[in-house]
């Protein structure tokens, strides 16, 4: 039975609307599977974001309720030791004042007795009398949470008392935390009861089950008429779980933004069927409608009454076989004979022919797809020029490199007429340098033409040749700097003993004069030094305004007629940083500042305090600004804006891997007017940094040993002054024969790092080899050379020339009074 034929224009048309259904099919469960997963990624992330501030706000409530708690305690131990209170009276008040406009309620302070009179048995102040200091979360009697702080009060025989405030958690306390969060809140006890909540009607969430909290993702909630989508966390304050509290956010807003989001996809999926549409139809159209003008006069067509077949032009294959049907049916008569006599030779000739030409074109084809492989992949740009130098062809790096470039140029680029071939040299084009070659292609004139882009070599190069540069004059100052640092060394006590032995007053002012040029000319000496050292990080307790001031010395000079306005904010937290890697990063902003405003306008360079405790450190300009689609590429390495050869690009990336270093964060702002503002955030020095003042403690015999005699001669009469016996030495071999004579009665030896014949730390090493627990104070002008040996030597103290009497005597001290 002969199957059904169908007719290609309906087979066309059924394919079609079956694809068109089960597209739209696949889009409508796409896009509700989208929605949903939106949906949830919606309330996830808005919740997750809530949680965070509210969590990150609680742990800064009390940790702010704990530390004023504290400055009370203080206050508190002041007035009980007996001491003179009045200059701890305006803390007071302030503090006071703070717990007054922050909701805060001052409980008192007394002994166990009075706390247990007035109810309040928390674990915090229990914890208190053993003389920690706690916060944490509490009920009153009501059943109303409170946020409690506890701390000593601390006498000669023990804590006796406890100083208490607490914080209502009560619903205003709640919506000033919701904004904060950006999300509404509501706490729970342990075992669900509802506390308070940030929403003012709170009917419902007094209803909400234990299992709801306890299943973490919740649920939804009816609030007032509107639906909110409900997350419960635990609640911890320290250690101690309070109970939980749960993240609401409107339904409706969550469900627009998931729609919203969406709509995109469906959208993208709607235009891609509507061309798909019109593109299908058009080929169909084009393509069946000749198809059945073809097929039609095929049905029709007979050699007694042979007709041409109708001229197709729509589609470029069915005319061609239009035109084949017309020359076959115009050679049809004439060539049946000669066909029937020759087609059997010429099938078998065919046959043996195509076999050959097919195994040939496969071979040509293979190379060519291999060549073209081979050219695709390289970077090099490869231009194959004719004897008349245009260009037959060019690889994708050319192309994209050069685009549509001519060949009398690209061969004038390279050499002239006469130069003699191959030929190498470099040119630069559109601000990037290329090593271009030309070499001949045969004995037919052709020639390839082949550019490798070096501007990235080139470039580091340059940078390691400045590198070099700036290594050898950091080496050179450095031998200066010690050299210097050593006369300043031994100015310094000298000024100190005279200002002992005189009273008059001309004399002593002519002294502070020469202390105070001794210490500018050592802070100049410290900025030298700060671009020739190796980079060690070194992060310590540091002043923010005096390090900024410090690099606007430097770079004052180099204004160029820019208006430098220093404004050191009042405040700025200590932080804990490499002064050095500070200041550079100062300068590498400034000076991008000052080239953008090309020696004109107005640079203002800022501290301040940001709401969350930071130091912020703000260097802003008039210049032209920053384009936004550069912002995200400026602190990307080697990325730079100015001409070639003006800049290396890696100013900002240095500083965005200083401030990272330091755990801070660095922006760019937009500033009210033209220009542009960067800040910078640098996070405060935590308590456990602060050092404690050491006591002063009994004298001893100390050997001095240093190559400058009026420094030796000084420092020995300053310490001698204080008390100390003195054995001065002036080389590393007299210090080692005098350790010998004196090895029982020396307490302690202070020696230069850089002496002849033997550096201080060889010195050292053969002391301790004698006697291994003598305690050893370094003194250096220079310290980089020496940073290996100090490392591998030990932990020992290192005082930095020039320094006064006063801090070699306190550095004594404290090994003396450790010992």
């Amino acid at each position: 039975m002969t199957p059904r034929r169908r007719s290609l224009r309906r087979q066309f048309h059924q394919f079609f609307l079956a694809l068109l259904l089960a597209l739209s099919l696949l889009t409508v469960l796409s896009t509700a599977g989208t929605l949903v997963v939106y949906y949830r990624a919606t309330v996830a992330d808005r919740t997750d974001e809530v949680r965070r501030r509210f969590e990150t706000a609680l742990r800064e409530t009390a940790d702010s309720l704990l530390n004023r708690t504290r400055i009370l305690s203080d206050i508190a131990r002041i007035e009980a030791m007996g001491l003179d209170a009045r200059p701890v009276r305006e803390i007071q008040v302030q503090t006071l004042g703070w717990l007054k406009r922050d909701g805060l309620r001052v409980n008192g302070r007394g002994d166990r007795a009075y706390w247990e009179r007035h109810g309040l048995q928390a674990g915090a102040i229990q914890r208190a009398f053993s003389g920690v200091p706690t916060a944490q979360l509490y009920l009153v009697e009501t059943g109303a949470p409170v946020l409690l702080g506890a701390t000593p009060l601390e006498g000669p025989d023990g804590v006796h008392e406890v100083v208490v405030t607490t914080l209502p958690l009560d619903q205003e306390w709640l919506e000033i935390l919701a904004l904060r969060a950006g999300g509404e809140v509501a706490l729970f006890g342990i075992n669900g009861e509802f506390y308070s909540s940030s929403l003012t009607r709170t009917a419902a969430l007094q209803k909400t089950s234990p299992e709801v909290l306890a299943a973490g993702d919740g649920g939804t909630v009816q609030v007032d008429g509107v639906r909110y989508a409900l997350r419960a966390f635990p609640l911890h304050v320290g250690q101690r779980r309070f109970g939980s509290y749960a993240v609401l956010w409107p339904v409706d807003e969550l469900l627009a933004l998931s729609a919203r989001l969406a709509m995109w996809p469906l959208g993208a999926v709607a235009v891609a069927l509507t061309l798909f549409f019109v593109l299908y139809r058009r080929v169909i159209s084009a393509t069946t409608d000749e198809i059945d003008a073809l097929t039609a006069w095929a049905r029709e067509f007979s050699p007694d009454d042979p007709r041409p077949p109708p001229d197709l032009a729509r589609v470029e294959e069915l005319g061609v076989l239009s035109q084949a049907f017309t020359g076959l049916v115009q050679d049809l008569d004439g060539a049946l004979e000669e066909v029937a006599v020759k087609n059997l030779a010429l099938a078998d000739a065919n046959a043996t022919l195509a076999a050959r030409v097919d195994a040939k074109t496969r071979e040509l084809e293979e190379q060519r797809r291999l060549l073209d492989s081979v050219l695709s992949g390289m970077s090099q740009a490869v231009f194959l020029l004719e004897a008349d130098h245009r260009v037959s062809y060019a690889n994708p790096a050319a192309r994209e490199l050069f685009g549509d470039a001519d060949g009398e140029e690209l061969y004038a680029l390279c050499c002239s007429e006469a130069a003699a071939l191959p030929r190498e040299t470099e040119v630069v084009r559109l601000g990037r340098t290329f090593l271009v070659s030309l070499t001949p292609l045969g004995s037919g004139g052709r020639l390839i033409w082949v550019a490798q882009d070096v501007t990235l070599r080139r470039t580091l190069e340059q940078q390691l040749q400045q590198s070099q540069r700036l290594e050898s004059v950091g080496r050179l100052a450095g031998g200066v700097a010690h050299d210097f640092n050593n006369v300043l060394g031994a100015i310094v006590p000298c000024v100190d003993i005279l200002r002992r032995r005189t009273s008059d007053q001309k004399s002593l002012s002519y002294l502070e004069t020469i202390e105070s040029a001794a210490g500018r000319a050592a802070d100049v000496v410290r900025q030298l030094l700060t671009f020739s050292r190796s980079g060690e990080f070194r992060p310590l307790p540091l002043e923010l305004n005096a390090a900024v001031a410090g690099a606007l010395k430097l770079l004052r000079p180099g204004l160029k007629g820019v208006v430098l306005e220093w404004l050191p904010g009042t405040g700025v937290p200590l932080v804990r940083a490499d002064e050095t890697q500070i200041q550079q990063v100062v300068i590498n902003v400034a000076i991008n500042a000052v080239d953008a405003m090309e020696g004109k306008g107005t640079l203002q360079v800022a501290t301040e305090v940001t709401p969350e405790g930071w130091a912020l450190l703000a260097i802003e300009d008039t210049g032209p600004g920053i384009a936004e689609y550069q912002r995200e590429k400026i602190f990307d390495p080697f990325f730079t804006t100015k001409a070639p050869g003006k800049g290396t690009g890696l100013g900002l990336s240095i500083v965005y891997g200083v401030v990272e270093r330091h755990g801070g964060r660095v922006r760019v702002a937009t500033p009210r007017g033209s220009g542009a503002r960067f800040e910078i955030e640098l996070p405060p020095m935590g308590r456990d940094d602060a050092g404690s003042r050491v006591p002063a403690v009994s004298r001893g015999t100390v050997l001095l040993v240093d190559d400058e005699p009026l420094l030796l001669d000084g420092l020995a009469e300053a310490l001698a002054g204080a008390g100390y016996q003195v054995l001065a030495c002036a080389s590393g071999a007299e210090a080692l024969e005098q350790f010998g004579r004196s090895i029982g009665a020396i307490d302690a030896a202070v020696i230069d790092l850089r002496m002849p014949r033997m550096s201080g730390v060889q010195v050292a090493r053969a002391l301790r080899g004698r006697r291994p627990t003598l305690p050893v104070v370094f003194m250096s002008g220079f310290v980089d050379e020496h940073r290996d040996e100090l490392r591998a030597f030990g932990d020992v103290p290192l005082l930095p020339k020039p320094f006064a009497p006063s801090q070699l005597v306190q550095v004594l001290q404290t090994i003396f009074h450790t010992a």
